[in-house]
């Protein structure tokens, strides 16, 4: 909750001070940022949580790997970065090349972040992870007080305060490693690069998709409508996220928890009540949110971002399956991530980018928005599918809650 609070409270300082135009091409930035990390990572991240879940020998080989990884790839993708702000400065319409060339600069450290994060994890390290993403949530937040508040800065601050808080969350994870062991190898292990590949490649392209049907709306919003379009849309996209923070945390702790040495039936047992308990949690949010978005988004952002109430409301029915779908998916992942999830996604892009092409010039965000939550909706009856296929589990115990588990989810109270 703390995370969730003080990210929604970074894109209201940011929409705040700097209006629609400016949230826009922070929004871009993040964009493209995150579809160079998308990229660069090979499936690292999904290797290195289910390798060291597996076998906690295998910390040093997969903590050697990332940070090569990020110098070399992350490094070669900033500079690609660079050159292509100033090469082909219409590709990042409205986004000044120097915003680009300063946001690459992040690369590198969002990559690595991204492998330490997901090797905590394999190491079940969650109050580190929580930690680690609270505090750095809590740094942007503060800088952005300073730079865009109290200096009055503008943009370029702005977007030097996310490129400081990115280096040093990966640092902060980096730290939080070497407590919990990690320690360099100069040599891998027979077979290890080509076994992490032959995970990871998996991972990757199903990742690399996935990030192009939720996020690609923004790059096309920009593109088609402009840089005050984007961040109109880029708000509804962010109180998305915000919701769809729960269910990615949940998705992210099951997965060691099932990837872990044990009988099938405990690994179906434990997916199955975390699906329910899903469902119930991301019901009751989607309904409270419907309600309140309108003037939650008008007490937070002010008038200028009005025009944002609508998409987001389109977005809701996306964010409850997807919610459900990446518990589903997470289960399947850690049997051995079957490559039919990779052209699952694939299939919701080539599904999203036509109707965004064709709705966004319609409807504008709106129409970004009913892409969204259609392809959201394809994809998460595909998974059902595969996983209902592969378990034989009942649809009823995947989707339908039970009282006695809701009694407990909504009557448990806090550890003391």
């Amino acid at each position: 909750m703390a995370s969730l609070a003080l990210g929604l409270a970074s894109t209201v300082v940011i929409a705040r001070t700097l209006g629609p135009r400016g949230q826009g091409v922070v929004a871009m930035l993040w964009f493209v940022g995150g579809l160079a990390v998308q990229l660069g990572n090979l499936g690292l991240h999904a290797t290195a949580t289910y390798f060291v879940a597996q076998e906690h020998a295998r910390l040093g080989s997969v903590v050697t790997l990332s940070v090569a990884q990020s110098a070399l790839v992350g490094g070669a993708l900033a500079l690609l970065l660079m050159g292509l702000a100033h090469g082909q400065p219409g590709w990042f319409a409205g986004v000044a090349p120097d915003y680009v060339t300063l946001f690459a600069l992040a690369v590198p450290f969002m990559l690595a972040a991204l492998f330490f994060q997901s090797t905590l994890l394999g190491l079940e390290r969650i109050r580190a992870y929580n930690g680690i993403e609270t505090g750095g949530r809590a740094l942007l937040l503060l800088l952005l007080l300073i730079s865009l508040v109290a200096l009055q800065a503008g943009l370029v601050l702005a977007v030097i305060s996310i490129v400081t808080t990115q280096l040093l969350v990966c640092l902060g994870y980096g730290i939080a490693l070497r407590w919990a062991g990690a320690k360099w190898e100069l040599r891998f292990p027979a077979g290890f690069v080509s076994a992490a590949l032959g995970y990871g490649l998996k991972a990757y392209f199903t990742a690399l998709f996935a990030f192009l049907v939720i996020r690609a709306d923004i790059f096309l919003v920009n593109y088609l409508r402009g840089t005050a379009a984007a961040g109109l849309y880029s708000v509804a996209v962010s109180l998305a996220d915000q919701a769809l923070l729960l269910p990615t945390i949940i998705g992210l702790m099951l997965f060691p928890a099932v990837a872990r040495p044990q009988q099938a039936r405990e690994q179906l047992t434990l997916t199955l009540q975390v699906s329910r308990q899903t469902v119930a949690v991301m019901l009751l949010l989607v309904v409270v949110l419907a309600v309140a978005a309108r003037p939650v988004l008008w007490l937070l952002y002010g008038p200028a971002f009005h025009e944002s109430a609508p998409a987001f409301h389109w977005l809701l029915p996306g964010i409850f399956l997807l919610s459900v779908e990446i518990v589903l998916a997470q289960h399947l992942a850690a049997l051995g991530f079957p490559r039919a999830l990779v052209f699952v996604w694939l299939a919701g892009f080539l599904l999203n980018l036509p109707l965004n092409l064709v709705l966004i010039p319609r409807w504008g965000i709106v129409g970004a928005a009913v892409a969204s939550s259609l392809s959201y909706g394809f994809v998460f009856l595909a998974v059902l599918r595969m996983f209902l296929s592969r378990t034989q589990a009942e649809l009823r115990a995947v989707l339908v809650p039970r009282w006695s588990e809701l009694r407990q989810l909504f009557s448990r109270r806090p550890p003391t």
